[in-house]
């Protein structure tokens, strides 16, 4: 059995990059994050499946350590077991387990309450923040999330070729029972893996969705280019965001837009 222990560490702001990078230590996992600007915290949740790491956001059309460091203090972190951060495997590990470092990281900073924003697996994650402490999480905004879609096959392999890098490395002792457990865990539930439909439609915290379809581009938005649509999701995060802030982290009011976008998602499949 694991022992837990928790250990806090911070090392001088990078002075060039205008960033503090740390670790943290959680039940035999170590777990790395790096900080930006000042203000109303906000975690960031990468991109890339189970290699969700900080490295990825540079990658996207819009990075949001670029965009919202100016008036948020923006933290984020790879997962355990991705980029820089270590961790046991365990049968047992799931999207809780993610969760729980993702809380733990919180705790460690001092921060009681923060809006969220997520891309791809950090989709889920977000949610699964939202329904362990939901008076913790002010917004979230969520970018192209994953979803069961006809393609858990897909979800599985994904799995599987980076579980293959961990064995080839450093979990070579872990056993195959839990490695399928574990991916179990992951993939083999409905809609978000870690939050069904009903869950999603009934959410109070509020949220803002933006997932690869015009659908749930707003009207004035469709036919545009792409470049359009990064600008959108630039200014529907700082909205989403600043919103809450200006209010002092108390949770805003659903907008319409927002409730639409919400409704669109859940309802989009029987």
């Amino acid at each position: 059995m694991l022992r837990s222990s928790l250990r806090f560490e911070l090392n001088p702001v990078d002075l060039e990059e205008g960033r503090a990078i740390g670790t943290f230590e959680r039940s035999g996992a170590c777990i790395r994050y790096e900080e930006w600007g000042q203000g109303d915290p906000l975690i960031l949740l990468a991109p890339s499946g189970m290699r969700s790491a900080i490295s990825y956001w540079k990658r996207t059309p819009w990075n949001p350590i670029e965009h919202l460091s100016d008036s948020f203090r923006v933290i984020a972190m790879d997962q355990r077991n991705a980029g820089e951060s270590r961790a046991p495997i365990s049968g047992n590990d799931g999207w809780h387990t993610y969760t729980a470092d993702q809380l733990g990281l919180m705790d460690h900073l001092g921060v009681e309450r923060f809006h969220v924003v997520g891309m791809c697996i950090g989709g889920p994650f977000c949610m699964g923040l939202i329904q362990a402490a939901p008076g913790r999480v002010v917004s979230a905004v969520l970018f192209q999330p994953i979803g069961l879609d006809g393609n858990r096959e897909a979800f599985y392999q994904m799995f599987d070729g980076w579980a293959d890098e961990l064995r080839a490395t450093s979990h070579c002792a872990v056993a195959d029972e839990d490695w399928n457990r574990f991916r179990s865990n992951m993939y083999d539930s409905d809609f978000l893996f870690n939050a069904d439909r009903d869950f999603v439609r009934a959410c109070e915290t509020p949220f803002s969705c933006w997932p690869v379809t015009t659908s749930i581009i707003p009207r004035r938005y469709r036919g545009r280019s792409p470049s359009s649509h990064r600008t959108l999701r630039s200014s529907d995060v700082g909205r989403t965001a600043r919103i809450s802030a200006r209010r002092k982290l108390r949770s805003p009011p659903f907008s319409h837009d927002t409730l639409h976008r919400r409704n669109t998602v859940t309802d989009a499949r029987p």
